[in-house]
């Protein structure tokens, strides 16, 4: 049996849930199929790496992981596109802080141990608005490269 381990996009998980106004239960994997339970909040996914490599003689991570975030219309309405944006300003503010980004170490969910953040910077183009559907999703997206250990 393969025993739980840390991987990029739990760090990235864990990492966006100790920004502060960010809990554990706005971001995941994948976007929750009921939006009940963050239509008032917002919703953030973190689970593509989109590049980076991994140190061979050190295993220090550094992939780039695509950020979305989702916000939700209510009854279907027009969705609140500012809520979005925020979430993913927010999130590129969090690069900014060296208490978030320097040797930040976080504990991952279940079994999965330990990891130490050494950086996090926003990379490529600013956020961005994808075409969502349905249409009373708003839906940015947006790049960040985390430098991280296993620990």
């Amino acid at each position: 049996m393969v025993s739980p381990r840390p991987n990029t996009p739990l760090v990235a998980q864990a990492w966006i849930a100790t920004i502060p106004g960010f809990d554990a239960a706005m971001v995941a994997g994948a976007l929750p199929a009921d939006n009940g339970s963050w239509s008032a909040s917002g919703f953030v996914v973190a689970s593509s790496t989109v590049g980076g490599l991994v140190d061979i003689d050190t295993g220090a991570r550094q992939p780039v992981v695509q950020i979305s975030c989702w916000s939700c219309g209510p009854g279907g309405g027009r969705p609140p596109l500012g809520l979005a944006y925020a979430l993913a300003e927010d999130i590129v503010d969090a690069c900014r802080d060296d208490a978030l980004t320097v040797c930040r170490t976080l504990t991952l969910p279940g079994a999965c141990g330990q990891a130490r953040v050494l950086t996090a910077y926003p990379v490529g183009p600013p956020p961005r608005r994808i075409p969502a559907d349905p249409a009373s999703y708003a839906h940015i997206v947006f790049d960040v490269a985390f430098h991280w250990i296993p620990l």
